[in-house]
């Protein structure tokens, strides 16, 4: 929606310029050439760390249950990551997303404490 439209500013700024001969108009097409452009794209939201999805994965993949509980006290949320009903980590922020962000980060830290060792 918004590449629409910059190209339609693009297209009538050039139009402009090639009326008006005008150098203004061909700065004001670089400046917002790169303000109208989006910082962050699909590939880079995609590129980004799951740490919720990573934990539930590592514990699946080693046949253990994972398990993540919300609990809202008062402006501050927390949530509380478990491995086999054990609690491995608390995470917390005003935003529920978040704290289970924070929450399973922690808990993938400390989850080769929680997995079993292979000695030989």
């Amino acid at each position: 929606m918004v590449l629409c439209y910059f190209c339609r500013f693009k297209s009538l700024l050039m139009q402009s310029v090639g009326e008006t001969n005008s150098s203004l108009a061909v700065l004001y097409l670089r400046i917002f050439e790169n303000l109208l452009e989006p910082s962050v794209t699909l590939e880079d939201l995609q590129q980004q760390p799951k740490p919720v999805r990573t934990f539930f994965e590592q514990c699946q993949k080693q046949g253990r249950k994972p398990e993540i509980k919300n609990l809202c006290s008062g402006e501050n949320n927390i949530a509380r990551a478990y491995v086999d009903g054990v609690l491995v980590a608390l995470g917390s922020s005003d935003q529920m997303v978040i704290a289970r962000r924070n929450a399973a980060k922690l808990a993938l830290l400390e989850l080769p404490n929680f997995m079993p060792t292979n000695i030989t």
